[in-house]
């Protein structure tokens, strides 16, 4: 299709300056003229490939090509990986060009058949329907939604880090299906990375057993971290209950995946200290102690390309304190303490009140704002509970709200369209996609943050923003028919020519844990009045 709009208006042109030119030219016109025709077809041939390719290489289609290898069941009251992955990593130019255009492929298509509304009259009737298209146990593995049907292994990490939440469970088999879709994904990635000598962005099959590594577009700053974070979250929910504090109206149900976990460190372990000392001698500086400002990391935020972002930063924090925490290395909670102290001092804008995006190169210093900054409330670097963190947590959510970066709802990146250092894709396909469009991920921790500071400080105006952005949140669920990734600034679902919003994205658990929050907030709120 794409090939033809191209093509055709050429072969009308060249038509016509034949028919007027004099015969002693006209063989060369002539010529031309089938040159065109065979670009034409070419083009048109290569679509169909490409797009037939990836029709049969998508895990999620009834006539995949691509083997489901992984098996979870229940034993002993447990859930055990009980057969194994075996994947062939493709490691050449040509197997990643083809998963870029793969890639490709599956976002364009979306703008034609995806994005279909999710059945339910009701919020919940809708987040069980996603629910049940996101964690059917018969699915290979976890994804966004819509386009993405490749592995993200940093969603284990950020996107889908409250799934094993046992106090938003929907009942007792949708927190098994939870449980044996996280398990599964995580299985999947590591048997992948013990192939290889990188990390990567994106983990993309090409076959029945075949996939390649990509990254999109730098290496990950976050893909070990949520290896490891996977790795601790399926032995106990206790650190995620702790960072997100509210009482569960029901009795919440247990994490059934400690061994599981366990056998995954025991077979991964030489793995897992391999990829982390690689990690290591890449990203960290030993002279500054911090993450080097000569290389791009790539994080949520992945369309930009930025030195020493603050993100990156409390990555090699995170995943420094979680190796040490599995046995991976040594622990050293003090050279921990230091560097969140050097972190702190360094991005941290006493003037403005808010943490520095990045540091940019030595020749030019950056010295902007970006959302992102709350992965280090997410991560547990910032705790609302902590009287010493609480000033920067406070003053940065002052900053957010004179900027109406939570308006109509939360949240904003920024205020700015400066794409000046996005990579030319984003900058030219979808040039707000992480400036001033509002993305429903930071959004969720932007609201259980507010919660968080409401309960500590007894601030009730915290729990009445916080209450705004779930209402918000609650009506276009309605709205939408879904839990939509990403709005345009004005608070409408975002798509535009060349990209359009995943609609019934998995996310939604960060939905429901930060509406839990609110609810539990407002009901221990009342009691004490």
């Amino acid at each position: 299709m794409m090939g033809c709009m191209f093509v055709f208006p050429s072969l009308d042109i060249q038509v016509r300056l034949h028919k007027r030119l004099p015969r002693e030219f006209r063989p060369h016109r002539r010529l031309q003229f089938r040159v065109v025709i065979w670009l034409g077809w070419g083009v048109l041939a290569a679509f169909v490939a490409i797009a037939l390719f990836s029709y049969f290489t998508n895990p999620f289609v009834t006539l995949s090509l691509v083997r489901d290898e992984i098996a979870v069941q229940v034993i002993d009251g447990e859930q055990r990986v009980t057969d194994g992955s075996s994947p062939i990593v493709r490691d050449n130019r040509a197997a990643r060009t083809l998963a870029f255009g793969k890639s490709a492929y599956h976002m364009i298509s979306t703008l034609v058949g995806g994005g279909e509304s999710i059945p339910g009259l009701t919020v919940d009737e809708i987040i069980a329907s996603i629910h049940a298209r996101r964690f059917s146990p018969s699915l290979p593995f976890l994804i966004s939604g819509d386009h993405f049907s490749m592995i993200y292994p940093r969603s284990l990490g950020i996107f889908y880090h409250s799934l094993l939440d046992p106090r938003t469970s929907l009942g007792t088999q949708d927190w098994e299906h939870r449980q044996s879709m996280y398990l599964k994904t995580l299985t999947f990635a590591l048997a992948v990375y013990s192939e290889t000598n990188q990390l990567s962005t994106t983990i993309v099959p090409l076959g029945p057993q075949g996939v390649v590594l990509i990254n999109v577009y730098a290496p990950p700053s976050d893909t070990l971290y949520s290896l490891l974070y996977a790795l601790k979250i399926l032995r106990s929910s206790d650190e995620l209950i702790a960072r997100y504090p509210f009482a569960s109206t029901t009795p919440a149900p247990t994490v059934k995946t400690d061994q599981a976990s366990r056998e995954l460190l025991s077979k991964y372990q030489s793995t897992l200290q391999r990829h982390y000392q690689t990690y290591w001698t890449q990203v960290y500086d030993p002279v500054t102690g911090l993450v080097r400002r000569d290389i791009i990391l790539s994080g949520t935020k992945d369309s930009v390309k930025r030195h020493a972002a603050f993100y990156d930063n409390v990555m090699l924090w995170k995943t420094t304190q979680l190796a040490g925490e599995l046995n991976l290395i040594e622990r050293d909670d003090a050279w921990l303490s230091s560097l969140k102290e050097r972190i702190l001092a360094t991005f941290w804008d006493d003037q403005s009140g808010y943490f520095i995006e990045e540091l940019g190169t030595l020749e030019e210093p950056k010295h902007a704002y970006s959302s992102d900054w709350l992965i280090a409330y997410q991560t547990g670097m910032l705790s609302a509970d902590d009287p010493a963190d609480r000033p920067y947590l406070e003053r940065s959510v002052a900053y957010i709200q004179s900027q109406d970066l939570d308006q109509p709802f939360g949240l904003r990146f920024s205020n700015t369209s400066d794409t000046s250092d996005y990579y030319w894709p984003v900058k030219y396909g979808t040039p707000n996609y992480v400036t001033t469009a509002i993305w429903s991920h930071w959004g969720m921790e932007y609201a259980k943050l507010l919660t968080h500071l409401a309960l500590v400080t007894r601030q009730e105006l915290y729990l009445a923003d916080a209450e705004h952005q779930i209402d918000a949140y609650t009506a276009n669920i309605i709205r939408y028919q879904g839990f939509p990734e990403v709005y345009s600034s004005d608070g409408k679902i975002y798509e535009n020519r060349f990209y359009r919003s995943v609609r019934a994205t998995g996310w939604v658990v960060n939905f429901e844990q930060a509406r839990a929050m609110v609810r539990a907030a407002k009901n221990g709120w009342a009691e004490t009045k």
